[in-house]
C-alpha cells in the first residue's frame, strides 16, 4: 500500500504544480453548461444527477471536502499547493527584478513566512529555493517600533546598513530600496550551492540552514583622495539569526543543442532553459593557451550574446563566469540570462576583439596608441588631478564596443601605483581609471595590459521556437 501511495504521490505532484502555477482562472470545463443540457446523450442521466444533487447538497459538500482533505495527505501534493502562494503587487515586481519570477510561478520556492521580531526590527523570511548552482531567500524587514532613534529610523537616514548571510557559505545580498506604501524593505540573499556529499545529502534528505542578519553603522569605504559614496560595515549595532529549512526541488531542463561555430574560435553548444534561468553553454579554442591571467578578459564574453524574442525584447544578462579551467587548449564556459517564457527566440553574437601585451601612452591629454591591428586607437581624453590621486578617462576611438581593459599607472622606474575604486565605463566608449599617485614625482606612463572589445552590432546565429509546458 507504502508503494502505490508513493506512486500517486509522485504521479500527482507535477500536474498540482502545474494547475496551480498557473492560477485556478486556468481551469475550464470541457462542456458548456448550455452544451451539456442539449445533449442527447445524457439527458436521462443528467435528470438523475441534478435530482440528488438538489435532494442532497449537504452530502455533495461533504464528499467534496473528503477528496480535497485526502488529497492534501499526500505530502508531496500538499507541498505542492503550498508552494504556490498569493502575494501582493511589491513583492511580485520585486520577484522580477531579482529573476525569480519564473521560478516562483513554477513552484520551485517554498512558502516559509518565519517571523523574528528584536531590536526594533520584524524581519519575515518569505520564500527559500535551491537550483543546481545556489541556495536562495528572500526576507523583509519592517519597523517593529517607531522611534526616531531607533535601528529604522537610522536606516531611512542611511546611517546604518543591513546584511544577510547565509550558512558559512559566502553570501550576496540585494535590498530593494524602502517601499514606502508598504513601509517594508523585501531583499534577497544568494549563496554558492554546497558541492560534493554536502550537496547530495541536501538534496536527498532537505537540511536547514542559519540565516543571519547585521546591523551595522556605515563607514566611507575609501580613504580620500576617493569619495565615490562607497560604504562599509563599521560598528555592529545587532545581530539577528533564523534558521531557514531548504530542499531542492528536481527541474529537468529543457536543452536545446545548437553547436554552432563562431568566429574567434568559439562554438555555442547549447542553450539550457529552467524556471531559475537561461544558459548559454560555449566552447573556445583558447587563443591564449597556458596563460591563465587572459582569463580574466574573457569575463566579458557575455556581453557579445544577445537573446532576444521576436517583438524585440531582450533578455537581462544576470553574469558570465570565468571559466574555471582556462589555460587549456579548449575552454568550456556559460553565460546566464534571466528565465524565458514560451515563444520565438534568436541569439545575436558580437565577435570579440582581445588585444594583450604592452601598449603604453604618456600620461598627457590627447596621448594616443592604435589599437586592434588598426581598427581602432586608444586616446587619453582627460586628465583630472585630485589631492593625492589623479582621474585619467581613456576613450576608444573606433567602431568596436569597448567591453573591458586592465590599466595601470608606472612611473618611470615601472612601478605601479595603486588603483583607486569604481573604474567606471561609458556608453561613449570611455573608462575613467582613478589612481593614487603615491609614487615619487613622474614622469608617469600608463601601461595597457590587455583590451577587450566588440563588434558594435550582433548577427543572429540561430533561432529557436521555445514552447510552453
Amino acid at each position: 500500500m507504502a508503494e502505490v501511495n508513493a506512486d500517486l504521490e509522485r504521479s500527482l505532484e507535477g500536474p498540482v504544480k502545474k494547475f496551480l502555477s498557473r492560477g485556478l482562472f486556468g481551469a475550464r470545463p470541457r462542456m458548456s453548461a448550455r452544451a451539456f443540457s442539449a445533449d442527447a446523450s445524457v439527458r436521462g442521466r443528467r435528470s438523475f444527477v441534478l435530482w440528488r444533487l438538489k435532494r442532497h447538497p449537504v452530502a455533495v459538500a461533504l464528499v467534496f471536502a473528503c477528496a480535497v482533505a485526502a488529497l492534501f495527505r499526500l505530502p508531496l501534493v500538499s507541498r505542492a499547493f503550498a508552494s504556490v502562494p498569493l502575494v501582493g503587487n511589491a513583492y511580485a515586481s520585486f520577484l522580477r527584478q531579482v529573476d525569480l519570477d519564473a521560478a516562483y510561478q513554477a513552484g520551485l520556492l517554498t512558502r516559509l513566512d518565519r517571523t523574528l521580531t528584536k531590536d526594533g526590527l520584524t524581519l519575515n523570511i518569505i520564500d527559500a529555493g535551491v537550483d543546481r548552482d545556489a541556495i536562495v531567500v528572500s526576507f523583509s524587514i519592517l519597523p517593529a517600533e517607531e522611534d526616531p532613534s531607533g535601528i529604522w529610523a537610522r536606516m531611512d537616514r542611511g546611517e546604518v546598513m543591513v546584511a544577510a548571510r547565509i550558512g558559512d557559505y559566502g553570501t550576496a545580498t540585494f535590498m530593494q530600496p524602502l517601499n514606502r506604501e508598504e513601509n517594508r524593505i523585501y531583499g534577497v540573499a544568494r549563496a554558492a550551492q554546497p558541492k560534493g556529499w554536502r550537496s547530495l545529502l541536501q538534496n536527498l534528505l532537505g537540511s536547514k540552514v542559519t540565516l543571519s542578519f547585521s546591523a551595522c553603522e556605515k563607514e566611507p569605504y575609501f580613504e580620500p583622495p576617493f569619495d565615490q559614496d562607497a560604504w562599509k560595515a563599521g560598528r555592529t549595532l545587532h545581530t539577528w539569526k533564523i534558521e531557514v529549512p531548504i530542499r531542492t526541488v528536481e527541474v529537468e531542463p529543457t536543452v536545446i543543442p545548437i553547436n554552432k561555430e563562431l568566429p574567434a574560435g568559439i562554438t555555442v553548444d547549447r542553450m539550457v532553459l529552467t524556471p531559475w534561468r537561461t544558459v548559454v553553454e560555449y566552447t573556445i579554442r583558447n587563443p591564449e593557451a597556458g596563460n591563465a591571467e587572459s582569463s580574466q578578459s574573457w569575463r566579458y564574453l557575455g556581453d557579445c550574446f544577445i537573446i532576444t524574442t521576436s517583438d524585440g525584447r531582450q533578455f537581462r544578462e544576470i553574469f558570465c563566469p570565468v571559466p574555471e579551467n582556462w589555460g587549456g587548449e579548449e575552454v568550456e564556459g556559460e553565460v546566464h540570462f534571466e528565465a524565458i517564457p514560451e515563444g520565438n527566440l534568436s541569439i545575436a553574437f558580437k565577435i570579440p576583439k582581445f588585444e594583450g601585451g604592452e601598449l603604453r601612452l604618456p600620461v598627457e591629454e590627447g596621448a594616443t596608441t592604435s589599437c586592434f591591428d588598426g581598427e581602432g586607437a586608444l586616446k587619453v581624453e582627460t586628465i583630472k588631478k585630485l589631492e593625492g590621486g589623479v582621474e585619467v578617462t581613456l576613450v576608444l576611438e573606433s567602431e568596436l564596443k569597448l567591453l573591458g581593459a586592465e590599466v595601470h599607472l608606472v612611473d618611470g622606474q615601472g612601478r605601479p601605483a595603486t588603483t583607486g575604486p569604481y573604474v567606471r565605463y561609458g556608453r561613449d566608449n570611455t573608462v575613467i581609471l582613478p589612481f593614487v599617485t603615491d609614487l615619487d614625482s613622474g614622469p608617469y606612463d600608463l601601461e595597457v595590459d590587455w583590451i577587450f572589445a566588440s563588434e558594435p552590432e550582433g548577427t543572429v546565429v540561430f533561432e529557436v521556437k521555445v514552447a510552453g509546458e
